[in-house]
């Protein structure tokens, strides 16, 4: 279940990556069902073009020093934030199925704390000790595919590189 203290955190994180310049193409919280069917665990999804062009080793060195430095909200750790490309398997997948949970959550306000299922784990996607990710309807904050060239990723990039290194100064 998506706590209120999830649903304001994930609403000022999109805040503070924009604030540093990442406006992200879907920002949302996920839920990934273990196998098990025990446990549950939800973290914090981003998708976007830049992540298929640049290394996410070096994003998520941004997203630890702009947490650091409490550019981000401290309420979420970088740990539990997963990054994706938007034209990966589980990028494109997810960006198949949110278009229509935004219509359910305008449809249909009372069902938004529902988690959604967005895909079955088969193992292909690298998570084989998960089954199903599920959205919530709510936790969508963001869901605005772009057409970006490669040149307009790197200038997004490094943007965001030269203000979160500005306020860790």
């Amino acid at each position: 279940m998506l706590t209120e203290l999830e649903l304001a955190a994930g609403a000022e994180y999109l805040e503070g990556l924009r604030s540093l310049g990442f406006e992200p193409e879907v920002l949302c919280w996920l839920m990934a069902v273990r196998a098990d069917k025990v446990t549950a665990d939800n973290h914090l999804a981003i998708v976007d073009t830049m992540l298929e062009r640049i290394e996410s080793r070096k994003i998520y060195g941004l997203l630890f020093k702009a947490y650091d430095s409490s550019s981000l909200t401290r309420q979420i750790d970088p740990f539990n934030v997963s990054l994706y490309g938007r034209h990966s398997a589980f990028g494109d997948a997810l960006l198949a199925k949110i278009p229509q949970k935004l219509a359910d959550r305008e449809a249909s306000p009372n069902d938004n704390r529902k988690a959604i299922d967005i895909i079955t784990i088969d193992g292909s996607y690298g998570a084989a000790e998960y089954g199903i990710i599920s959205a919530y309807r709510e936790g969508i904050y963001v869901a605005k595919p772009l057409a970006r060239s490669v040149s307009q990723d790197l200038a997004r990039f490094q943007r965001f590189a030269r203000k979160v290194d500005r306020m860790a100064a």
